[in-house]
């Protein structure tokens, strides 16, 4: 048996990050690319993988402990076998000894099935391709389509699980740059190539179809400026929010809810539940009375599938409510809102909301989403369109209630409205259904007593 050092790979600029978790213990066995470790900067969570199949040792570093890129954080028992080169790739090193003092570096290219020994370039130059996260990045026009045929990526250093997925998407491994040890392709690395070939092609089509094009400005030269990188999180939803606004023909409705009457039933409803420490917000309200407009309007209730030619009508009601964070816009989903009352959804709304903010919710909390609701109350403002949030087909953007004067024929009396604002998808929504299904909502949410019946 050998000890192999498993490092911190390159972390991007970053110059620390902390040990969240230790994800095996020592004497476990551990296949090559299972993830070793969980890192964790201001931003984003990512793993180290194992660079080979053994047993784990001991870890060198504890959960909290602050790391830095090429420290030390395992060492791992490998069968001295693996670590044999083939009498073929020792022949193939031998030709370079004579060139290159680093014949440890190219034997061990060997070792983890890197076949990228090229006669036509040097040593030096082959380390400085194989080993640089910085290399520029290269750019073809397409992805490969799954059937394309592609040369053997045996050149690549990449393990099996990533060759898999490269396989099942149709990309060429040779094509991405990696970033791992000793330059080999990770999952991100191949999942960032994907996602970047599909902004591009996206953007082209926006640029040709819209005839926009971003032009490169020089802000320096007007003043002092500081340049920042988006939070993933805001960074996906950028991604989402532009690829909504070009391709979904949006129509948005306007009209105001008069709600006095909900007003001081929801007060009322805090001053008894005070000793419960729950608080019920204006939200409870909205998403129980959005369930009955999306049973009366099911064509809200849908999504369109096959390139807009079917749709899937949804027999379940999870509503989606928008929430703020330090790191971006999240939107957890509140499930079978159908099957709850006012008190049990304010306080699932409560819990989830600070999960948000605490960068606790779970994928599966933000997936599964009928419709979503956008409330900008506390911020103010007097209306805004707010925009669909794929596959859904419809959003209810929410304003400040204001209290305005109500002719009653003899006199003004102060009411309470609230604006609202339903941007729905034109494709499969008309604006009398529009109109339908905020006719529905305005009544329900001026008589409370509705929602009973």
């Amino acid at each position: 048996m050998t000890l192999e050092t498993i490092l911190v790979p390159d972390l991007g600029g970053v110059d620390q990050v902390r040990v969240i978790e230790l994800c095996f213990k020592p004497g476990d066995m551990v296949e090559e690319e299972d993830s070793l470790i969980v890192l964790e900067s201001d931003k984003a969570t990512m793993d180290v993988p194992s660079s080979s199949g053994g047993v784990l040792h001991r870890f060198l570093v504890r959960e909290g402990d602050e790391v830095s890129t090429g420290d030390m954080v395992a060492e791992l028992k490998v069968e001295s076998t693996l670590l044999a080169p083939s009498p073929e790739s020792m022949k193939e090193t031998a030709l370079f000894e004579s060139d290159s003092g680093n014949d440890e570096d190219d034997a061990q290219c060997v070792v983890h099935g890197r076949n990228d020994i090229d006669s036509d370039k040097t040593p030096s130059a082959r380390g400085a391709s194989s080993v640089s996260p910085q290399s520029t990045p290269k750019m073809p026009q397409e992805l490969d389509s799954p059937n394309a045929s592609y040369k053997e990526d045996a050149g690549v250093y990449a393990g099996p699980s990533v060759r898999l997925l490269a396989r099942e998407l149709g990309v060429d491994l040779s094509r991405v740059d990696g970033s791992g040890l000793r330059g080999r392709v990770t999952r991100e690395d191949l999942n960032n190539f994907v996602q970047q070939q599909l902004s591009t092609n996206f953007q082209e089509s926006f640029a040709n179809n819209q005839g926009y094009v971003e032009r490169p400005i020089n802000f320096a030269e007007f003043g002092r400026i500081e340049k920042h990188k988006l939070t993933k999180i805001q960074s996906i939803t950028s991604k989402r929010l532009q690829e909504s606004w070009a391709k979904v023909p949006h129509v948005t409705q306007f009209d105001d809810a008069e709600i006095t009457e909900l007003e001081e039933f929801r007060k009322s409803l805090n001053i008894q539940s005070k000793t419960e420490n729950s608080k019920i917000n204006l939200t409870a309200f909205l998403i129980k009375a959005v369930f009955f407009c999306l049973k009366s309007n099911p064509k809200f209730n849908r999504s369109l599938v096959d390139q807009g030619l079917s749709y899937i009508q949804k027999d379940y009601f999870h509503i989606g409510i928008a929430v703020d964070t330090e790191k971006g816009l999240l939107v957890p989903v509140i499930r079978d809102v159908d099957s709850k009352g006012i008190l049990e959804l304010a306080n699932e709304i409560g819990n989830m909301a600070v999960k948000a903010r605490n960068g606790m919710l779970s994928p599966d909390e933000m997936r599964g989403g009928c419709f979503t609701i956008s409330s900008l109350g506390a911020m103010g403002g007097s209306g805004f369109t707010p925009i669909i949030n794929p596959p859904e087909v419809a959003i209810l953007g929410v304003a400040r209630a204001k209290v305005q004067p109500f002719w009653d024929g003899d006199k003004f009396i102060p009411k309470l409205y609230l604006p609202l604002a339903l941007s729905y998808d034109h494709r499969i929504i008309n604006g009398a259904d529009g109109g339908a299904f905020m006719n529905d909502l305005v009544r329900i949410l001026s008589d409370i007593r509705l929602l009973v019946l």
